[in-house]
């Protein structure tokens, strides 16, 4: 389980949760709202993530070139 939160400079500001549902399968959420001029037209955007690791080694840790 992680949660994070970001701020951008008199942009906006979000946060962020995920959770490993097992081995393979992650289940994230995340909600960004301005804080500028265009909170009048807009209340923010959702995010909904799901993730699944195709490779992964027998201790856990993966395997693919693209994380390193």
């Amino acid at each position: 389980f992680w949660i994070a939160a970001n701020y951008r400079l008199q942009e906006s500001v979000g946060v962020y949760a995920q959770y490993q549902i097992n081995k393979n399968f992650k289940l994230g959420y995340g909600y960004d709202i301005s804080s500028n001029g265009l909170i009048k037209h807009n209340f923010g955007t959702h995010e909904v993530m799901l993730s699944y690791d195709l490779m992964k080694n027998n201790r856990g840790t993966i395997v693919s070139p693209r994380f390193f």
